[in-house]
């Protein structure tokens, strides 16, 4: 599907654990820093956290450096694991 400019990926990050390395340490670790549990896909849990990059106009939704953007922007999404749901990118997953 193709990008709906929605901001998702320029605003959230996504951290991954196996679920065979998870553990409910590691959940109240994870947690404290911020992160909230978003679902498991693919036999990974997938946490998301605010971190928005420091580009992104937070008033406008826009890029500063969209001409220029770096090689993992322009290469979004290059793990599906990254992907938010909502993100145009997710549609057929969801």
């Amino acid at each position: 599907m193709p990008c709906t400019m929605c901001g998702r990926c320029c605003r959230v990050s996504i951290a991954t654990v196996p679920e065979a390395d998870w553990d409910d340490e590691l959940e109240g670790l994870l947690v404290l820093k911020g992160k909230r549990y978003l679902d498991t896909l693919d036999g990974q849990r997938r946490y998301a956290y605010w971190s928005p990059c420091p580009h992104l106009d937070l008033i406008t939704d826009e890029c500063t450096i969209h001409e220029y953007k770096p090689k993992v922007c322009r290469d979004y999404p290059s793990d599906p694991m990254t992907v938010l749901p909502g993100c145009g990118y997710a549609k057929g997953r969801e």
